[in-house]
């Protein structure tokens, strides 16, 4: 919570702030947030997928660390792999940093929300 409190100046940006933790999958996707996850994204979340299932450690740093080298072997900045990312996580939800993110919700729910979207 102290992370996440942080980042909110109300309780109703703590509630969005939180939501993607409490969304039962599959993570239905909210507005336009689909469009995020077109063929070219999908096939980058599938090798994404491949990356951090063979990663163990997954602390916010970490897994920081990991995103930021999947970017650069991929060629891509960031919001290719963010967008949609974000999306297959929280469905659009907001949220705060994706290493966050996915440390919070812990490898299984992460792989298991990456297996739905693609």
């Amino acid at each position: 919570m102290d992370a996440l409190k942080e980042r909110a100046a109300t309780l109703a940006e703590l509630e969005d702030q939180v939501y993607f933790m409490l969304q039962l999958r599959p993570v239905a996707l909210a507005g336009k947030t689909a469009k995020a996850l077109d063929e070219d994204a999908l096939a980058r979340l599938g090798r994404l997928r491949q990356t951090l299932a063979g990663h163990d450690d997954w602390s916010e740093a970490a897994l920081g660390d990991v995103l930021k080298a999947f970017a650069e072997a991929e060629g891509v900045g960031f919001g290719k792999i963010g967008q949609p990312l974000r999306a297959a996580m929280t469905g659009g939800a907001p949220a705060p940093d994706m290493s966050f993110v996915l440390a919070i919700l812990g490898r299984d729910e992460v792989l298991a929300r990456l297996d739905d979207v693609i």
